[in-house]
């Protein structure tokens, strides 16, 4: 999944200064690969397709093969918008609730043995560790209760 900042660094320095220069934006030296790269990433105003769109579908397709993306395209539209489409700023993970349990990604439908032992799990989390002998009180509530 290449980043704004993994593109950009697979850039020429010649690339680099020709979209500073077009954006206008404030290098101390231009001539520094480093410091192009860090004014690209760090602004809002310069979308990346923008970058990319001003180079030649060849030069596309040879970022597409470095970065792992699909260079199956003819037309420069499409190439930059495969690059772009995933190409989105390095997001911070997300923190979860202490005891929170990963989920897995929805599938189609359960079985009546996968769901119930989800559900033996999920009890087993809610209860937590008791003792076997304690297990009476709860018991008896029921009992009465019955």
């Amino acid at each position: 999944m290449p980043t704004k900042q993994a593109i950009l660094a697979e850039l020429t320095a010649g690339e680099l200064r020709a979209a500073v220069n077009r954006h206008g934006l404030p290098v101390a030296d231009k001539r520094v690969r480093k410091q192009l790269v860090d004014a690209l990433q760090r602004t809002r105003k310069v979308p990346i397709d923008e970058v990319l769109s001003a180079l030649r579908v060849a030069r596309l397709k040879a970022l597409c093969g470095v970065l792992g993306v699909d260079d199956s395209a003819r037309r420069k539209a499409e190439l930059v918008r495969r690059l772009t489409r995933r190409a989105q700023p390095a997001a911070r993970p997300t923190r979860q609730p202490r005891g929170a349990v990963e989920r897995a990604p929805p599938q189609e439908a359960l079985s009546v043995e996968e769901l119930e032992k989800h559900l033996w799990d999920a009890a087993d989390i809610l209860r937590g560790t008791i003792d076997s002998s304690d297990y009476k009180t709860y018991i008896f509530g029921l009992l009465f209760l019955k």
